[in-house]
């Protein structure tokens, strides 16, 4: 009982802090916004903190600019299953449109938009590239996409390459202080 009793203090001392940090900051704390995630130990026995934090819900899982980031066993599973459902339900949408008469180009252009980059969207957080990259086959197989459309590994190295040449070439760039200095790139 004592372990339940300091946890929970300390849960409702962290959520001051915030509180007020965010008001030194000029901003204001949302607790219709906020969310509570049992991790690590405390997930395998949530009988441990019982109580409920007050206006702050217990979820599995936080979904953060439309990325499942973090479930209580610290996988990106739930993410990469949502994406690949999504993918599916697109991939039937331009069958559809195909048998309506949708040319080819057009196909191949909205698979890429589409598909593609949806699966480029915070992929390189999972380890299941397999799934993924079965949905990419799946498009070039039923010709919803281009024969010569890259692997999705290629597509990755390319998308993280173009990435790195706007960094290197925008001293501007957020990501650009954090580089190392330029002669080592020799």
């Amino acid at each position: 009982m004592p372990s339940q009793l300091l946890i929970v203090d300390s849960r409702t001392r962290e959520i001051e802090n915030i509180r007020s940090w965010s008001c030194a900051s000029n901003l204001n704390l949302n607790l219709k916004k906020s969310s509570e995630i049992l991790c690590g130990q405390l997930a395998a026995a949530p009988n441990l903190v019982t109580s409920l934090l007050e206006g702050i819900p217990r979820v599995c899982s936080l979904k953060i600019l439309e990325i499942t980031i973090i479930n209580t066993h610290f996988s990106v599973s739930e993410h990469v299953s949502c994406i690949i459902g999504k993918c599916a339900q697109t991939i039937q949408a331009l069958r559809i449109l195909r048998s309506h008469g949708l040319c080819n180009d057009a196909l191949h252009l909205v698979y890429r938009s589409t598909v593609i980059g949806k699966l480029l969207y915070a992929v390189n957080a999972s380890a299941d590239r397999q799934r993924m990259e079965a949905l990419v086959k799946r498009g070039v197989r039923s010709g919803l996409c281009a024969a010569d459309t890259p692997n999705l590994t290629e597509l990755i190295e390319s998308s993280d390459n173009a990435l790195f040449n706007r960094v290197l070439g925008n001293q501007d760039h957020i990501l650009f202080p954090v580089l190392p200095d330029e002669r080592f790139y020799l």
